[in-house]
């Protein structure tokens, strides 16, 4: 299991207050010690959610505030319209519109950088393969 740097400082900081491992040591105790936790975490994660009733329910708070969703995309427009002059507004339809069509420009922005990256790959891949 590799470790972000981050996380390697953070066990880092933890272990070994005295100074008395070797560096080796450290970074073996570091990623023990972030083993630990994410297994902990796991069995946290799936504690709870073997113990939810209704995923559904207990996962549309973060789905709706999700750029994936349009509902995320209803409220960012619906809270810009808030802002201007009532005499400045969008109708509820033309809302709903824009949002749909930022939505979609959202998801296409997505589905390009997904197929840039296919490309790189796959140029490494054959760069490599040469």
């Amino acid at each position: 299991m590799s470790m972000s740097p981050t996380s390697l400082q953070f066990h880092l900081a933890h272990v070994d207050p005295d100074g008395a491992l070797t560096e080796a040591e450290r970074i073996q105790a570091a990623e023990a010690r972030h083993r630990v936790f994410v297994s902990n975490g796991r069995l946290g994660g799936l504690t709870s959610w073997g113990n939810t009733q209704d995923r559904k329910a207990r996962t549309k708070p973060g789905h709706s505030r999700s750029p994936a969703s349009l509902d995320h995309w209803i409220a960012k427009v619906r809270q810009e319209q808030e802002q201007k002059p009532a005499g400045q507004r969008m109708s509820s339809d033309d809302q709903l519109k824009a949002a749909t069509a930022r939505h979609k420009a959202h998801m296409l922005r997505l589905a390009q950088a997904s197929a840039q990256a296919r490309r790189i790959r796959a140029a490494m891949r054959n760069h490599s393969t040469a």
